[in-house]
């Protein structure tokens, strides 16, 4: 595996590409996780590490490393909402909307008004054909949070009955998730 900064170096040298762009190329999410990997060999009792890493195969869909490495950091912080959200966010986007549900109605009996969490159980109860649970949980964001932020336009197209496409789970903000 090459360095960012070697990957940088040798394509700013050898191209006529954009700075920025060769940047972002080499500043990739695979080169984020064989970087994080690399950090995880050296300190694997750190949580950050595996939800950064589990972030970064998010970015790339790979799905099953990114619910592995959120199962990692709940192994060493298991009543944290952010890593059960992200892990439900990652469940779903798996196509398994059943543990999607589990973990956000987890996370839900921690934090009862995170709403990230209550989106989460929105998505998961859409899923699986619970339109009267979803609109329940997404009409409780609407309340929660501010309009026209990004929870609310998450809640509202739940009540349109969209799905949110496969993305990477947003990092939720640590002390809350009421944004």
């Amino acid at each position: 595996a090459v360095s960012a900064s070697a990957c940088v170096s040798a394509s700013v040298a050898s191209s006529t590409t954009p700075v920025a762009e060769v940047v972002a190329s080499c500043f990739s999410a695979e080169n984020a996780a064989a970087a994080q990997s690399k950090a995880l060999a050296l300190k694997s009792d750190d949580p950050d590490l595996w939800i950064d890493r589990g972030l970064s195969y998010a970015a790339i869909k790979a799905w099953p490393r990114a619910i592995s490495d959120f199962e990692r950091a709940l192994a060493l912080r298991p009543r944290d909402v952010e890593i059960i959200v992200l892990r439900a966010a990652a469940w779903r986007n798996a196509g398994d909307p059943s543990r999607a549900l589990t973990d956000a109605q987890f996370a839900l009996r921690i934090a009862p008004e995170h709403s990230e969490a209550l989106l989460e159980r929105g998505f998961s109860y859409l899923a699986l054909g619970d339109k009267k649970g979803a609109e329940m949980d997404f009409s409780k964001v609407l309340v929660l949070v501010p309009p026209g932020s990004a929870a609310a336009r998450r809640a509202e197209a739940g009540l349109r009955g969209e799905q949110p496409s496969a993305a990477t789970p947003a990092p939720a903000a640590k002390g809350g998730g009421t944004r």
